[in-house]
């Protein structure tokens, strides 16, 4: 019985009311606000919605959360994924780790613009917005930014759980089917292109 809705049922909408009202209640901060209207509005998977709500609101279960969590041990447990020597907090593996770094800096010149300087992922994401929203909307923005961190939280979790292999390259190429195929094929075409037009000029499709 879902507590939230009065059919019982679960609905997206139920549960981002839920997250709202606690976004209001529990935290003061105008830039998490305006980063959550963004994310909530952007033409994504639901699923992808509520990661990236997590991630601003610093609820993914990054190792330094797991220390504080009592999962894992101690902060000697809590180094980086990818091999940094840095505990792994949610701006150091979105931005500040030298893989999202290299994945950033692909992503910011196939969209043809300035890396950002943020190093809080609130603000970097913001920023990114502000950079582009005089050339596409921002529900598209939001979409990019959103598989960025979303690839970058696959492959930490692949090299995890599956041994996997740090590839800057093979994430930056997730990023763009991710964000092709959502905003092209699974939210009622919001481009109209193919992915190599997508691949080789984003922002004309923007």
């Amino acid at each position: 019985m879902w507590p939230l809705d009065g059919s019982g049922e679960f609905t997206v909408r139920a549960y981002y009311r839920k997250l709202i009202k606690e976004s209001l209640v529990d935290e003061d901060s105008c830039i998490i606000k305006e980063a959550l209207h963004v994310v909530w509005n952007s033409w994504m998977p639901s699923k992808v919605k509520i990661f990236a709500w997590r991630l601003l609101k610093d609820r993914l279960a990054t190792r330094v959360q797991l220390v504080k969590r009592n999962i894992l041990e101690d902060n000697n447990t809590s180094h980086c994924a990818f091999g940094c020597l840095i505990q792994e907090d949610t701006n150091h593996l979105f931005l500040n780790c030298i893989i999202a770094k290299g994945v950033w800096l692909k992503i910011c010149a196939w969209l043809g613009i300035t890396q950002s300087g943020e190093h809080q992922c609130c603000n970097h994401f913001l920023q990114m917005v502000e950079i582009l929203k005089r050339k596409c909307s921002t529900r598209r923005v939001g979409v990019v930014w959103a598989a960025t961190c979303w690839s970058i939280w696959k492959h930490r979790n692949d090299k995890i759980f599956n041994n996997g292999v740090s590839d800057i390259d093979e994430i930056v190429h997730k990023v763009k089917m991710f964000s092709w195929w959502w905003l092209a094929i699974g939210n009622k075409q919001k481009v109209s292109c193919n992915f190599y037009e997508w691949n080789h000029s984003p922002l004309q499709y923007m």
